[in-house]
């Protein structure tokens, strides 16, 4: 086991009582996309070696201000997506646990535990005309330490 992953390994045993399970049950939409939230999936693995794809926004809906974006896993994960308006501070911070952090990111969708390989996410309060940067973020369990796939940008219009 190489020492990235046994660090993994150890700091998801030291956060494994962590979740953002907010909004569980609800159901987000966006341009004719819906996503269910699940608080628990009851499926999920323990991996030290989850590989992303890379995220792409396959639609958007200028009027809601909302987008879906979509990317695979190489186990079954949760979703969620972390991002930023250009000009705004983002820098991956792993260690904090404050929910409304969004691992170093000012804004976020909330964490579906449903347990996928192919991932569906809507995030919100998207402003027509400006550009955005985004993380794809999965967790081989709930409450495990999450993997961010590299950083995308798009404009929303």
């Amino acid at each position: 086991m190489s020492f990235l992953a046994l660090f993994t390994f150890i700091l998801n045993l030291l956060f494994s009582s962590f979740s953002y399970a907010a909004s569980a049950g609800t159901t987000l939409s966006c341009a004719g996309v819906s996503v269910n939230i699940k608080k628990h999936s009851g499926s999920l693995i323990m991996t030290n070696d989850l590989k992303l794809s890379e995220p792409q926004v396959v639609k958007m809906d200028t009027s809601a201000g909302c987008a879906v974006v979509v990317w695979n896993t190489s186990a079954l994960s949760t979703s969620q997506v972390v991002f930023a308006k250009e000009g705004e501070q983002r820098k991956i911070d792993l260690l904090n646990k404050d929910e409304k952090t969004f691992w170093g990111y000012p804004r976020g969708s909330v964490q579906n535990n449903a347990a996928e390989i192919y991932h569906v996410m809507i995030i919100n309060g998207l402003e027509k005309g400006k550009k955005y940067y985004l993380r794809a973020v999965s967790r081989p369990t709930e409450s495990a330490l999450p993997f961010l796939f590299k950083e995308i940008e798009f404009f929303f219009d």
